[in-house]
């Protein structure tokens, strides 16, 4: 997370992956972020109501924009997301997404970037393929 993090100049990166909770529902948890977002490792986002959700749904990479809204409904306090790439990962039966945010920058992100994270992202699926084997 940290190369995406230095090499984008972007405020915070992690990866979000699909599973089901308590209640049977789908949700995304974020396990692994570094970044402004940092204090929120495993936190989750119901899976319908997600950007994550969205990137999966899809099946490429999304450019977007979260607000206030979003966190109220989440519960959640942070800074704005004005630049965000979600690049899906899909890893045998795992879902997921590789994202970076910026929460100062409208325009943070370029096709270099996105160039760059999505040989990132294959890398994370396959260490997550390789690791789920274990």
């Amino acid at each position: 997370m940290q190369i995406a993090l230095e090499f984008c100049d972007a405020d915070s990166a992690g990866v979000s992956l699909e599973e089901v909770n308590e209640k049977g529902e789908l949700q995304f948890r974020w396990i692994a972020v570094a970044g402004s977002f940092a204090p929120y490792l495993n936190g989750t986002t119901p899976r319908f109501y997600s950007p994550c959700g969205s990137c999966i749904d899809r099946g490429v990479a999304l450019h977007y924009q979260v607000n206030h809204r979003y966190y109220n409904f989440l519960g959640v306090n942070a800074e704005p997301i004005r630049d965000g790439i979600l690049i899906p990962l899909r890893c045998e039966d795992m879902l997921g997404t590789f994202w970076v945010v910026s929460h100062s920058t409208e325009d943070a992100f370029d096709r270099h970037d996105y160039e760059f994270l999505r040989s990132i992202a294959d890398l994370v699926s396959r260490s997550i393929r390789d690791h789920s084997q274990i």
